[in-house]
């Protein structure tokens, strides 16, 4: 059709700002599980930023993911002192 839209077109810039390359390589990752019927991707991108791998040690599972919280607990009532999505000891 010859069709063709300007660089400064609104929609032309979303298109240019979405991490297409990252979005691919997701995609890659989760069609690769899907294929070969398994639950784990070795260096798996994950979506969230919150996510983050923390090694553990644990037998069976040596990496777990998520924030790291420190809770207190005081007459039966739980509190959330301080979280962070951030590797920091």
């Amino acid at each position: 059709m010859g069709m063709h839209l300007r660089e400064d077109n609104r929609w032309v810039k979303k298109a240019q700002s979405i991490p297409w390359d990252k979005i691919e390589a997701k995609y890659e990752q989760r069609k690769n599980m899907y294929d070969n019927h398994t639950h784990s991707v070795e260096n798996r991108i994950v979506s969230q930023p919150f996510v983050r791998p923390i090694v553990r040690g644990k037998a069976g599972k040596p990496v777990e993911c998520g924030m790291k919280l420190d809770i207190s607990v005081s007459g039966g009532w739980t509190r959330l002192e301080y979280h962070t999505i951030f590797a920091v000891n």
